[in-house]
C-alpha cells in the first residue's frame, strides 16, 4: 500500500509558529537569558526589547515564541499577555485585563489575594474608559503629554502586586511577559504612556519582561514618543543569510522524511530572496504541488509550481491591498520605484522622474515606510518591503 500524502510543515500564516526558526539564534538566544535572569534572579535583566524590520521578517513569529517560552519554562510560574496595537486604543487596560485572564489560567484564583487584585484590574480597564480626567506625564526631556486618569502609574501597581500574588512557590519564581505587535500602530500618547510604565517598572526590579515589534522605523516612532526610547533593546530584523533560507526548508521536510534537491532549493530560495515568509509561502507550495509521501523528494517542477501559486496569492492578496490603499499620488511614486525593480534605489532618482526635489517627496515617502510599503535599507536610498511587488505593480499599469 502506498504512503499517504504528508501535511506541509511550513507555516506561511502570518504569525504562525514554523518547525524551525532559521537565522534567528541571536533573537531568541537573548529572551532565554532574560527568562533565566527573570526565574532566578528575581528581576528582568535588562531593556525591554524591540523586534523592528519589514514585514515578513518574522517579528511576530518571535514574540508568539517568546511568549510561549515563558509560559512554558519549568523553573518559572509565567504570566503573559500580547495585544496587536491599534490606533485609537490605549494600551494598558488591554495589557491589564490580558495578563488577568492568564492568571487566571494559571490558577491563581485560589490566591487569598485573587479577588481584591481582580477588582483592582477590572477598575482600572473601566475606569479608564469612562473617566474625562487628564494628567500630565513627563519622560526625559520630552514635554509633558496629557494622559487619561488611572493610567500608567495604576498599572505598575497592578504588576507589583501580580508579582506577590503569583509567589505560590518558594522553588518557582513568577516571570510576567508582555508583548506588544505592531506598536508603531498606537497613539503616540500612549506609546508616551507605555514607556513610562515600562520605565517604573524598570526601576523596580521587577521579573517583567517587555517584548515590542514594529516596522523598520520603530526605534524613531518610540524615541519621538519618549527619551526612554533610546534605552530599549533594538533587535532589527533583516533578511535571512543562504544558510538560514537552507535551514527553513530543508530541517522541516527531513522531520518527515522528505529531501529537497539542489535545484528545488535553488529555485526557492531565489524567489524568496531570504524572506521568512516568502521562504514559507513558496516551501508550502512546493508541498502541495510535489504531495509528497514518506521518502520522496522534492523536485525542481515542483518548486517552480509552488512558485508561480505563491506568488498568485500575493498578487490576489497582500499586493492588491497594498496597492488599492495608496493614494494616487503614492501610485505615481510607487511607479516610478517599480521602473527600477525590486532592488534599492536613490531616493533623488524617484524625485528626478516626478520632477521634484527629495524634499518635495518625502511626505510620500514617509506616508509610504509608515504603511509598510517601503522601507529605507540605508540614507538616502529606499526599496519596496517585499520582493515581487515591482513586477505587479508593472502589470496592473500594463491593464
Amino acid at each position: 500500500m502506498a504512503n499517504s500524502p504528508l501535511p506541509s510543515p511550513y507555516a506561511p500564516g502570518a504569525g504562525t509558529l514554523p518547525p524551525v526558526i532559521a537565522g534567528r539564534g541571536k533573537h531568541l538566544s537573548v529572551v532565554e537569558d532574560y527568562i533565566h535572569a527573570a526565574a532566578h534572579l528575581g528581576r528582568a535583566p535588562g531593556s525591554p526589547i524591540a523586534y523592528s524590520g519589514v514585514r515578513g521578517m518574522g517579528k511576530t513569529v518571535l514574540l508568539k515564541h517568546a511568549e510561549n517560552s515563558i509560559r512554558e519554562y519549568s523553573a518559572a510560574v509565567g504570566i503573559t499577555t500580547s495585544l496587536l496595537a491599534c490606533k485609537g486604543e490605549r494600551l494598558l487596560p488591554l495589557l491589564a485585563q490580558g495578563l488577568r485572564n492568564t492568571a487566571a489560567e494559571r490558577e491563581l484564583t485560589t490566591q487569598p489575594a485573587w479577588r481584591r487584585w481582580a477588582e483592582r484590574v477590572e477598575s482600572f480597564t473601566i475606569e479608564v474608559a469612562l473617566t474625562g480626567a487628564s494628567v500630565n506625564v513627563e519622560l526625559g526631556n520630552k514635554e509633558p503629554r496629557n494622559l487619561t486618569d488611572f493610567g500608567y502609574q495604576a498599572f505598575v501597581r497592578i504588576i507589583e502586586d501580580l508579582v506577590t500574588l503569583a509567589r505560590v512557590d518558594d522553588k518557582k519564581r513568577p516571570v510576567i511577559g508582555v508583548c506588544v505587535d505592531e506598536l508603531q500602530e498606537a497613539d503616540r500618547e500612549h506609546i508616551t504612556e507605555f514607556a513610562a510604565a515600562i520605565q517604573e517598572i524598570t526601576s523596580k526590579q521587577l521579573p517583567v519582561i517587555f517584548l515590542v515589534g514594529g516596522l523598520a522605523n520603530l526605534p524613531e516612532v518610540i524615541s519621538e514618543a519618549a527619551t526612554f526610547g533610546e534605552r530599549f533593546r533594538y533587535l532589527p530584523l533583516t533578511k535571512l543569510s543562504l544558510s538560514a533560507s537552507v535551514e527553513a526548508l530543508v530541517q522541516p521536510a527531513e522531520q518527515l522524511h522528505v529531501s529537497w534537491t539542489k535545484e528545488a532549493l535553488t529555485e526557492v530560495i531565489s524567489a524568496a530572496k531570504g524572506f521568512p515568509h516568502l521562504i514559507q509561502l513558496y516551501g508550502e507550495e512546493t508541498w502541495h504541488a510535489a504531495t509528497p509521501a514518506k521518502g520522496s523528494t522534492l523536485l525542481a517542477s515542483h518548486a517552480q509550481s509552488g512558485i508561480a501559486e505563491g506568488r498568485s496569492a500575493l498578487y490576489n492578496g497582500m499586493f492588491q491591498a497594498r496597492w488599492r490603499r495608496s493614494t494616487e499620488r503614492e501610485k505615481d511614486f510607487l511607479a516610478a520605484m517599480a521602473k527600477h525593480g525590486d532592488t534599492d534605489m536613490p531616493i533623488r532618482q524617484i524625485a528626478e522622474a516626478l520632477g521634484k526635489n527629495p524634499q518635495q517627496i518625502s511626505p510620500l515617502r514617509a506616508s509610504l515606510i509608515a504603511k509598510g510599503t517601503i522601507y529605507a535599507p540605508r540614507h538616502g536610498r529606499i526599496e519596496f518591503t517585499m520582493p515581487g511587488f515591482a513586477d505587479f505593480i508593472t502589470d496592473v499599469l500594463k491593464e
